[in-house]
């Protein structure tokens, strides 16, 4: 058997074995899985196995979304964002966004700290975001290198940066209360 022989019954096997894997995803997400939900969804959004198509990502995202999966609302949030495979809809994106960021997603963090420094979608409000972005960058590198230049470009006062601090180690608190009850 030459090597290109062994290596395409090799190739077919393999895909074989991921056939089931897709076929699996689809039936739990069919079942109402949430984290099969967002992966379905996920793979409709980058086109990974399936060809991009939003209109089915923003389906699957929206039902892990409804059962409160952060990923899923801040995916979906970008989608009512770009309006791809949703009417575009600034509202209802910050609203998703918010519920992710809400729950710990630094990734929604930094577009909610972003609306609020910005006043896109939302009446602007200098010390909101900042405490967005304060959140943000526990998990993200670049968040804190925004602060940075916040606290560097004497964007706000010292007054504004404190209030700011104070007012993520709220949103923190709030984020980890909700995590604890959602354990229980």
């Amino acid at each position: 058997m030459s090597v290109f022989t062994k290596f395409a019954i090799l190739s077919l096997l393999i895909l074989s074995l991921n056939l089931p894997v897709k076929a699996d995803l689809k039936i739990r997400a069919e079942k109402g899985d949430p984290q099969a939900q967002l992966e379905l969804g996920s793979k409709y959004f980058l086109g990974d196995g399936v060809p991009k198509n939003f209109v089915e990502a923003a389906k699957w995202l929206r039902k892990a979304s409804d059962q409160g999966d952060a990923s899923a609302q801040c995916l979906l949030g970008r989608l009512y964002d770009k309006g791809e495979g949703v009417p575009m809809d600034y509202m209802e994106a910050l609203k998703l966004y918010r519920k992710a960021a809400d729950q710990g997603n630094a990734n929604a963090q930094l577009v909610v700290g972003t609306a609020y420094l910005t006043g896109k979608t939302v009446e602007k409000d200098l010390v909101e975001g900042y405490a967005y972005f304060c959140l943000a960058s526990i998990s993200w590198e670049d968040a804190r290198k925004v602060l940075t230049q916040i606290e560097e470009g004497k964007i706000l006062s010292p007054e504004q940066i404190a209030a700011g601090q104070n007012r993520a180690k709220e949103l923190q608190a709030e984020i980890e209360k909700r995590q604890r009850n959602r354990l229980r």
